[in-house]
């Protein structure tokens, strides 16, 4: 099982090759992530196919949102 760190480099690559996706005009193809990486908790597969490079859970990303730690 990945720690939180592996997780983490995971997603930032995620990220990066998403952004560089996005400047060279393509869309991204990396997969998204199967648990969160703020609570570890695993993303709902419904949610991982509407936000293909989500990282977060609904409850993590709406903290995020809404500036809530």
């Amino acid at each position: 099982m990945p720690d939180e760190i592996d997780l983490l480099t995971e997603q930032q690559q995620t990220l990066l090759d998403a952004r560089l996706a996005a400047a060279r005009g393509g869309r991204p193809t990396a997969a998204p992530s199967l648990v969160c990486v703020a609570c570890g908790q695993p993303i709902p597969e419904a949610r991982r196919k509407a936000v293909p490079q989500c990282c977060l859970c609904v409850d993590c990303q709406a903290e995020r949102e809404t500036g809530e730690t």
